[in-house]
């Protein structure tokens, strides 16, 4: 490609692209001397093209060489390094042939090829975009030795969740591609992308070091294959359905890439005009379709019969062509439609003899696994939503468009079913709008594939049903506005200068000094305490925890906040109180996670594990410098992300529940300085050496895990008669006033809450819970609305305490059992 410049062809099905690239191509070869590759998907595909480039050649009466490479069934098990060696002996004896030539071989051999031979003299032509972020999984049984000697692990700077993954043993890695061997086979396609220069492996930092001898163990290997794969070219152009939005496009973006469309190579259309033909799109489930929730249903292998019975009543008798996976065998579905079922790969590129079929059922569910999902969004920002769309939609939509809608002379009326809604909204939304296509559900009257109830707005993992979230390059100004700030802000303080949208210094300045702060029991001010380093720090620590309590509450508290008086705020250690923090704690409570486990999450950071009084573990992170309220929560939520990606859980039934104290988040939050534990036996203090972590440096190296905000998708409209729109329309306001109405009662209860008396805010926090719920919030909201409002709170850690008996009280419909002070009463602080 020419600098970072590579030119597309977004190409819907049906608009003729690859007849366009043959022109294309014969034209620069013919008339320009130009060297054209072009690069497939398939052999079928290939063989396709060979023959109307053949027959194109021979009508304009030119003479163009015309070479095709690719595997053949007759070439032994070996035919990866009979292929590559073929395309480059091709090259070499190419690059002494001054006329233009053409040469096309597929998506596997290129992405493989060890080298090409003078590439700054090829113009190459990707025809459909590639995958270019394998995946790997393995499910092993005493193997894992062999897998330790294909690869190692070196640590990776954009997570502290994952490792990077390399080739450990060259010679073992050539044997594994190229031996006809079935144990190292196991490993091929691993290797390949191993020895590949433009793949970077990763897998999560948990599973490598779960791997063991005995077997039993799975791992999963997530690749990506950079932009540098086509640089050195003369000129590059990829050509697909949707191109702005696959993968490629969204990854090779974030690398600086530049796209620009290809105007040479001419498309018979450029948008689904479907005339004045009927679609009819019916979707199955109003959740996300995966291969769990057809298990759960009653699907299996050989039958689909709880769905069986819906999907003959909108097919009939006529013939249809349908797609699943490959577990899914065709005795669950032909017999029952007396031949007029034909079954079509997923992957269907280049596959035109079923445009005189009018009806498709697709029952293929292609997610991604959850933590290549999770991979995909902390690596690169891409929303799952829209990861969904570049893989999993766009392959079934290559499907379904290999009957009559690739034809835009048909006029019959076509019928298809689809898995799910979200799929059938995008779908519907690819046609040209004439008034008569039609979104239905499949009536099943089976309830898991009800509208599944639950948050919109995640983290991570698979992405929520009919939502729309922010398009790549939002997410990425905002992240990147979120780095900025949260950077600019620790400079500031360190400087002693205003930081931008948090609480202004005043009078108050950081010294160079550690600054944190002690507190005398749960209703004392802080005092300011100075330190010369952490080392100092991490010495008195350690000296107060040698010291033996009776109760916890003989004991003095530490927070890592420096706290300072603000004008209007009538707390002194609440969030708008901090003025910087220094160090991260994290307070395990329960939970299997054990300091070596942690040492293992965080091989090269500083740290020391010790008891609380009753027995439970503390981790102190010490930083080189102080930070912000933006920068302690952004590194809090990188560290406890990194826990739960090692294989530790946040839910407290789970058998790997990590038991991290979520409520200890904030930075005014206030620790019991350590001392020996209630019981002896538990006791403990632990040093393990490292880097301090660097506020900047940390913040700048791992993404900040941001949640995606989420609204709600407008759902596709039927085409109704004008007093129903009317009806919709007023219903639509209705609800729209409904909704801006509750938002102002909630408004309206915080706002009573944050002014409550003196004295008053147990009983008033309890009334904020009951005013919630008589809104009509659900449990998560209103313990979501209590988290947040306790750090408005006089004494914030009190109402931390009273959360899930608070919930629990309203959502039973319970009352606030006594008046309780505000200030605390005596016996309230004995219990602790």
């Amino acid at each position: 490609m020419s600098g970072n410049t590579i030119n597309y062809v977004d190409a819907i099905c049906g608009a003729g692209k690859t007849h366009g690239a043959i022109l294309y191509a014969i034209d620069q070869a013919a008339n320009h001397d130009a060297k054209i590759a072009i690069i497939q998907p398939s052999r079928e595909l290939i063989l396709q093209t060979e023959a109307a480039m053949t027959k194109q050649i021979r009508s304009m009466g030119l003479e163009v060489p015309l070479t095709t490479i690719y595997s053949d069934d007759d070439i032994p098990h070996g035919d990866y390094v009979s292929v590559s060696t073929r395309i480059q002996d091709h090259l070499k004896k190419a690059a002494e042939i001054p006329t233009g030539q053409i040469l096309i071989i597929t998506h596997a051999a290129f992405l493989s090829l060890p080298h090409w031979h003078r590439k700054d003299s090829w113009e190459i032509i990707i025809d459909e975009v590639p995958n270019i972020a394998p995946f790997h999984r393995y499910e092993l049984e005493e193997n894992s030795d062999l897998l330790k000697n294909l690869a190692r692990i070196e640590p990776d700077r954009g997570s502290p969740a994952y490792n990077k993954v390399v080739v450990n043993d060259r010679e073992f890695v050539e044997k594994a591609i190229l031996l006809n061997n079935d144990v190292f086979g196991v490993f091929r396609d691993l290797a390949k992308n191993l020895i590949n220069p433009h793949a970077d492996i990763y897998c999560l930092k948990g599973q490598w070091d779960r791997l063991s001898s005995k077997g039993n163990d799975s791992i999963d290997f997530f690749g990506v294959v950079g932009s540098s794969l086509v640089k050195g070219y003369k000129k590059v152009t990829i050509m697909g359905a949707h191109f702005p939005d696959s993968l490629l496009a969204m990854i090779w973006n974030k690398e600086g890439v530049r796209f620009v469309e290809n105007k040479g190579i001419q498309l018979r259309h450029t948008d689904h005009d479907i005339g004045a033909r009927q679609l009819t799109v019916n979707y199955l489930s109003e959740r996300s379709w995966s291969k769990a929730l057809k298990r759960k249903v009653g699907i299996s292998h050989s039958s689909i019969s709880p769905i069986l019975p819906s999907i003959q009543s909108i097919l009939g008798t006529c013939p249809f062509i349908w797609c699943a996976n490959n577990d899914l065998l065709n005795q669950a579905v032909e017999p029952h439609f007396r031949g007029a079922a034909t079954r079509i790969s997923n992957v269907s590129h280049g596959i035109n003899q079923h445009q005189g079929v009018h009806q498709v059922l697709v029952l293929s569910a292609l997610n991604l696994t959850t933590d290549h999902f999770k991979f995909l969004e902390q690596r690169f920002r891409i929303d799952p939503t829209e990861v969904q769309k570049a893989i999993s939609h766009e392959t079934i939509y290559q499907a379904l468009m290999r009957c009559s809608l690739r034809d835009p002379a048909a006029t019959d009326p076509v019928t298809i079913i689809v898995p799910d809604r979200s799929l059938g909204e995008w779908l519907v939304r690819q046609f040209k709008d004439n008034g008569r296509i039609k979104l239905n559900r499949v009536q099943t009257d089976i309830p898991l594939l009800e509208t599944k109830s639950g948050s919109t707005s995640r983290m991570g993992g698979r992405p929520p049903v009919n939502v729309v979230a922010m398009t790549n390059a939002e997410r990425e100004r905002a992240h990147q506005q979120k780095k900025r700030r949260i950077y600019d802000g620790v400079i500031s303080l360190c400087m002693g200068l205003k930081i931008p949208d948090e609480t202004p210094l005043g009078s108050s300045f950081v010294r160079e000094n550690l600054e944190i702060s002690l507190i005398g029991n749960l209703h004392s001010s802080p005092i300011e305490f100075e330190v010369a380093s952490n080392d100092n720090l991490i010495a008195q620590l350690k000296a107060c925890w040698s010291y033996r309590a009776n109760n916890k509450n003989d004991n003095i508290l530490i927070s890592p906040a420096k706290f300072a008086k603000k004008k209007g705020v009538d707390t002194e250690r609440g969030l708008e109180n901090v003025i910087s923090v220094h160090g991260i704690w994290l307070d395990q409570d329960d939970g299997t996670l054990t300091p070596d486990e942690m040492n293992r999450i965080f091989p090269d950071i500083r740290f020391v594990a010790m008891n609380s009084f009753s027995g439970n573990k503390r981790y102190f992170f010490p930083t080189t410098s102080p930070m912000t309220l933006d920068a302690y929560h952004a590194i809090w939520d990188i560290m406890v992300g990194a826990i739960e990606m090692y294989g530790y859980s946040r839910d407290k039934v789970a058998p790997n529940f990590h038991g991290i104290d979520r409520s200890k988040r904030p930075a005014c939050s206030m620790f019991y300085v350590p001392c020996q534990a209630k019981d002896p036996a538990k006791s403990f203090w632990m040093e393990f050496p490292g880097v301090e972590i660097d506020p900047l440096i940390f913040i700048d190296n791992y993404l900040l895990p941001d949640p995606t905000e989420y609204v709600a998708a407008p759902a596709f409209a039927n085409p109704v008669s004008d007093g129903l729109k009317r009806l919709r329309e007023a219903i639509a306001r209705t609800s729209n006033d409904n909704e801006v109405a509750k938002a102002n009662q909630v408004s309206l209860v915080i706002s009573q809450w944050r002014n409550a008396p003196k004295g008053e805010g147990s009983r008033e926090f309890f009334n904020l819970g009951r005013r919630l719920r008589d809104l009509g919030l659900d449990e998560f909201s209103i313990r979501q609305k209590l988290i947040d409002e306790a750090a408005y709170a006089r004494h914030p850690d009190e109402r931390r305490r009273e959360i899930s008996g608070v919930v629990a009280k309203v959502t039973k419909g319970g009352h606030h059992p006594a008046a309780s002070n505000d200030d605390g009463a005596e016996g309230l602080r004995r219990k602790g």
